[in-house]
């Protein structure tokens, strides 16, 4: 009678052995993992950047210290220029740097590159920020067939271009119109108007069939012909070179 009550009872009891065993592990693992994250926001809250030189005497080792700094020195949800104690714990999360670094809290200032449109060569152009070889290429080709640059703004008329590049925080782009290469209304070059951005081989027909009407070419003439409308005049006036007036 005995040995069957034992027999019926042993499955409970085992049962009962891994439902403890199960409390005891969710417990302790619960416990491990509260002390893991606690540990990991007392490394958050306490890191500091600090001096080389708290790392070469007894400040470190000394039960507290007093390190003030400038704001790149706090601790993250510290306030800018506030004394941060620190004890033996806390030197642990301490990083060193070099005491030239932390002599000032200023972001460096970006270098500005003054830069003529109408005079720099491509060497130069491919050192810029943000500006490769064909970039450089393609902005030196569209400055010779126009006669060079009146305004920074004709770069957005080159093919393929970042927009942004007139933009640029460090470049400035300066505009020397004195050495503009002008077409000549008085003895016309073909070859020149063909390949000028703002004419084109029907433009360049016209102004050469006018030519042979009219004869050189002075302002009030080139303003009087009706093939060209009154924006592609003005955007052709800065490149023209005319007859002097009757």
């Amino acid at each position: 009678m005995k040995s069957r009550l034992k027999t019926a009872l042993r499955p409970k009891g085992i049962k009962a052995s891994l439902f403890q065993k199960l409390i005891s592990f969710l417990i302790w693992g619960g416990l491990i993992l509260l002390v893991g994250i606690l540990q990991s926001r007392y490394h958050r809250k306490t890191y500091v950047t600090a001096p080389i030189s708290l790392f070469s005497g007894e400040d470190v080792s000394a039960n507290k210290t007093q390190f003030k700094g400038p704001k790149s020195l706090n601790a993250a949800e510290n306030t800018p220029s506030q004394t941060v104690e620190l004890n033996y714990l806390d030197s642990l999360y301490l990083t060193s740097v070099h005491a030239e670094s932390l002599q000032s809290d200023k972001p460096n200032k970006k270098e500005i590159y003054h830069i003529q449109l109408n005079h720099v060569d491509s060497a130069t152009l491919e050192s810029l920020p943000g500006i490769g070889a064909y970039t450089a290429k393609k902005i030196i080709s569209y400055r010779n067939r126009l006669g060079g640059y009146i305004s920074k703004f004709q770069l957005w008329e080159i093919p393929y271009i970042d927009s942004q590049l007139v933009f640029n925080e460090t470049i400035q782009w300066e505009v020397d119109t004195h050495s503009l290469n002008k077409i000549s209304l008085i003895e016309l070059n073909i070859s020149r108007l063909y390949k000028h951005p703002y004419l084109g081989k029907t433009k360049a027909k016209n102004i050469m069939a006018y030519h042979k009407v009219h004869g050189p070419l002075n302002r009030a003439k080139f303003e009087s012909m009706r093939s060209l409308s009154v924006p592609e005049k003005q955007k052709l006036l800065p490149y023209l070179k005319f007859a002097s007036p009757e």
